[in-house]
């Protein structure tokens, strides 16, 4: 279990760090929060271009910004933060609609489409490892993300 203080720190970490794009941000302060514990439970939440809700631009730059949130050659290292908290979720993300595999059905025609690359579709997890199918998933809009407000990083 993980105090209110200890979360409002990890999102200063996060809200405040040169990696990342204010998107990235977003997404990894609403998979925290929804986490339920915060930090407790494996969840994914998918963005697709063709909902209308985000460019390709705006998908592809968030999943490089946790890319470069991760790489041993950024500044933020958020798994390894994540690690010395005592947390045994990280975060991931990978090309494609996984959101299919999590609730237990097929891959749906978009995943197909996304995968081949015609359309610009990331999930992202924060989960007990990369990529893990046994999460819950988390139906987002344009609006829930923008209502994190990255100068405040309160619960």
């Amino acid at each position: 279990m993980f105090t209110k203080k200890q979360i409002t720190a990890l999102k200063y970490l996060i809200f405040n760090a040169v990696d990342g794009t204010d998107l990235t941000k977003q997404v990894l302060a609403l998979l925290i929060d929804q986490s339920r514990g915060p930090l407790a439970e494996s969840v994914c939440i998918t963005l697709t271009e063709d909902d209308g809700e985000y460019s390709a631009k705006e998908i592809s730059d968030a999943a490089r910004g946790l890319w470069e949130m991760q790489i041993v050659h950024g500044t933020t290292h958020i798994d390894q933060i994540l690690k010395a908290m005592g947390s045994n979720l990280c975060f991931s993300v990978h090309e494609g609609d996984f959101s299919a595999f999590c609730k237990g059905h097929d891959v749906e025609t978009s995943s197909e489409t996304a995968i081949k690359g015609q359309l610009e579709v990331q999930t992202f997890w924060l989960a007990k490892k990369n990529f893990f199918m046994d999460s819950r998933l988390v139906h987002i809009t344009r609006e829930m993300l923008e209502e994190i407000n990255l100068r405040k990083p309160e619960l």
